[in-house]
Formats: C-alpha cells, structure tokens, sequence
C-alpha cells in the first residue's frame, strides 16, 4: 500500500499523477467498480470479501497505510471519483472515525 501512495505522492509531474490514478482505476485496484456493479444489480451476489473491506479491518498497520492510500488518492478530482463508485466507501469511513 506504501508503494501505492508513495508512486502518488512522489511524483513531481502532475500529468503523471493522473496516469497512475487511471491505472489504478482500469484495473479497479480497490474494487470500487466491482461495488458499484453489485449495487445496480439487484440479482448480483453480495461480495463480501471487498479488497477495500479487507483492508480496512486488517492489522492496525495496513489500515494505517490503506487510509493514507485512500487520502492521497481522494486529494485528486479523478481519484475521488473512483472511490465514490464504492457505494458505502465513506459510511464505513466515518464509522471508523467512530
């Protein structure tokens, strides 16, 4: 997850920036797009073991490094809109505050 941030977050050109973040969006990284596609469909089976969700309740570090991901992907208007394609992404987020 480092790797991850670090690759966004390192990277002077902004052109770049936006390269990665399509990247991880094509290749629906967190599964956000799989999410999405599972809420529109009514039939679709619920997946429950969501990259995202396994990240979040895993050991304290790797939530530690999948939300500092999941900030320096959100500080992007295309990264934010990958994220927001997972319907209940900022629920389980401000749960976690909680």
């Amino acid at each position: 997850m480092q790797a991850l941030r670090w690759r966004l977050t390192k990277t002077k050109r902004k052109q770049l920036v936006k390269l990665v973040i399509y990247a991880y969006q094509n290749y629906d990284l967190l599964d956000c797009k799989k999410a999405a596609a599972n809420a529109a469909n009514e039939n679709a089976e619920q997946n429950s073991s969501l990259v995202i969700e396994g990240l979040l309740n895993g050991p304290r570090k790797v939530l530690e490094y999948t939300m500092t991901f999941v900030n320096a992907l959100a500080s992007e208007c295309l990264g934010r809109s990958y994220l927001l394609q997972k319907p209940d992404l900022v629920e389980l987020l401000v749960n976690m505050l909680h």
